[in-house]
């Protein structure tokens, strides 16, 4: 994996401030336009990869950014899009789509085939922004060519 690689890991995203920090360091940083590349399986719209996976066990989401298969688990099922049984971990930070209007939508697991996690760069799905908001957390298929946040640890 590209980002241990370079001594770091996908990033990981605890809190509000974090959330904030890493969605303007995309847009206004980096410079990434929201339509760089689509993603089919996100709604038609661009993502960058965070560090969030329940690939080991579906609908358990943890981070695992160095892509060890363990890390700290903060969210269990799907969203109301999906089974709507999803619940938040120990209190944990979480940003999936439809957070902004109070109802988590993602994750929704579609066609059994998502189990990574991005933050949208425009509204999804593309043109109607029903599902999430740029700058939440959708799970989407690994496969997806994307960019991706590193994060490195002070030492």
């Amino acid at each position: 994996m590209y980002a241990t690689e370079k001594g770091g890991h996908l990033v990981e995203i605890n809190d509000a401030g974090e959330q904030t920090a890493v969605y303007n360091a995309i847009i206004n940083g980096a410079k990434i336009d929201s339509f760089y590349t689509t993603v089919n399986d996100g709604g038609g719209i661009g993502y960058v990869w965070i560090g969030a996976t329940d690939k080991r066990h579906e609908g358990t989401w943890y981070w695992d950014g160095s892509n060890i298969g363990r890390g700290q688990n903060f969210w269990n099922g799907e969203g109301a899009h999906g089974k709507g049984n999803g619940t938040v971990v120990n209190g944990a930070y979480i940003n999936w789509g439809g957070k902004s209007t109070g109802n988590f939508n993602e994750p929704d697991n579609y066609k059994d085939k998502q189990n990574a996690a991005a933050i949208g760069l425009a509204d999804w799905p593309k043109g109607s922004g029903s599902l999430g908001h740029a700058g939440e957390w959708n799970d989407i298929n690994e496969n997806n060519q994307l960019y991706f946040v590193i994060e490195y640890d002070n030492k």
